[in-house]
Parts: structure tokens; C-alpha cells; sequence
């Protein structure tokens, strides 16, 4: 809704699209990442994520991506799987809720 307030109906659709399509890439980089152990990518990912969740207007989702960054930057497994599931549920709801708004405003 900040968004739309502030950049119109059309253009705020535009930019919320390319935030879900973003929020979905660094889901899979995430989850891909996290099989494979590349903790330092997982990092990389969930500050994204982190970014987005600041933009999308969505706190948990925030702090989530947050506290998996530091988690991967720790090299914390036990601590980093918790946090990683956390990041992927958050994300797909994050995902569903945002395309329920471009579906209504469309």
C-alpha cells in the first residue's frame, strides 16, 4: 500500500511484481545453496531476502533474513537449518500475500 500511495497503482504493480519475482529467486538460491553447503552464499541470499522483506513492507520476513545471514556468517548449522526454515516459510507466504495483492488491484 506504500507503495501504491506513493507510486501510483500501475507502476507500484510493476515494482511489487519485481519484488515477489526477487523474493522467489533468492528463495531457491537459499534453499540450493543451504543443500549444498555454501554458507557464505546462503549469507548473500538472506540479506536479500532481509532487504525485501524491509521493502515488501513485511518485519518478520526482515528480521528473519537477518538473523539467517548472521546464522551462515556464524557457520552455526543446527542454528542455520532453524533459521533457514524460518526464511522459507516466511518467503512463501511472503510470495502467496503479495500475489493476492497484484491480483486484486489488477
Amino acid at each position: 500500500m506504500r507503495l501504491r500511495a506513493g507510486l501510483g497503482p500501475q507502476e507500484s504493480a510493476v515494482e511489487v511484481g519485481q519484488l515477489r519475482e526477487r523474493l522467489i529467486e533468492l528463495r531457491r538460491r537459499i534453499a540450493e545453496t543451504l543443500a549444498e553447503g555454501r554458507w557464505h552464499m546462503v549469507a548473500e541470499a538472506a540479506a536479500g531476502v532481509a532487504e525485501l522483506g524491509c521493502r515488501l513492507g513485511v518485519p518478520e520476513l526482515h528480521q528473519a533474513g537477518r538473523n539467517l545471514a548472521d546464522c551462515a556468517r556464524g557457520a552455526d548449522g543446527t542454528a542455520l537449518v532453524a533459521t533457514a526454515g524460518r526464511v522459507l516459510r516466511l518467503s512463501d507466504r511472503a510470495v502467496t500475500a503479495v500475489g493476492a495483492l497484484r491480483r486484486e488491484s489488477d
